[in-house]
C-alpha cells in the first residue's frame, strides 16, 4: 500500500476516494458511508463555504455533535483552504462568546441543538442581529469578523 501523497487530510480522504469509492470510511449506528459518498458530501459543503465567501485564512468554527456531518464539515473547511475552529459542545455562552472573538471566527456552523443544549435560542441571545439575518450576512458589533 502506498503512503498518501496529501498534505492534509482532506487531500488524504480525496486520493482514498479516488483510489477506493466504495470501501467504507464512516460508521456511525446503522450507517456506513464510503469513501467516494464522503468525497461528494465534502466536495458540496466545500461548495457552499466558498459560495457564502469563505477564503483561504478564514476561521470557520463548527459546533455540534459527533456525528458523520461534524466529519464533513471539517473536510470541507480544510478543502477550502480555511482554519476548523472547533467549539466544545458543552461550552456556556460565555465560553462561547470569548472564543468567537478570541479566535477572529468569520463562520459559525453549527447545530440547532444538541443533547439539552438549544444552540439557536443561545446564539439568539448573544447575537439579537441574528433574528431576520440571511445565512453568511450576519454583522454584529460584537462579532466583527
Amino acid at each position: 500500500m502506498m503512503r498518501p501523497s496529501g498534505k492534509t487530510l482532506a487531500q488524504v480522504v480525496h486520493e482514498k476516494a479516488l483510489a477506493a469509492p466504495s470501501s467504507p470510511a464512516i460508521f456511525h449506528q446503522d450507517e456506513a458511508i464510503s469513501y467516494g459518498e464522503l468525497q461528494q458530501r465534502v466536495n458540496q459543503a466545500a461548495r457552499a463555504l466558498l459560495a457564502m465567501g469563505v477564503k483561504p485564512g478564514d476561521r470557520v468554527a463548527l459546533l455540534m455533535g459527533n456525528e458523520p456531518d461534524w466529519i464533513v464539515v471539517a473536510l470541507a473547511v480544510s478543502a477550502a483552504g480555511a482554519l476548523l475552529v472547533p467549539l466544545n459542545s458543552w461550552y456556556k455562552r460565555n465560553e462561547l462568546e470569548w472564543t468567537l472573538r478570541h479566535c477572529g471566527v468569520s463562520l459559525l456552523i453549527s447545530a440547532s441543538h444538541y443533547i439539552k443544549a438549544d444552540y439557536a435560542a443561545l446564539f439568539g441571545e448573544m447575537i439579537p442581529e441574528l433574528a431576520g439575518t440571511p445565512p453568511g450576512k450576519l454583522r454584529a458589533a460584537q462579532f466583527p469578523e
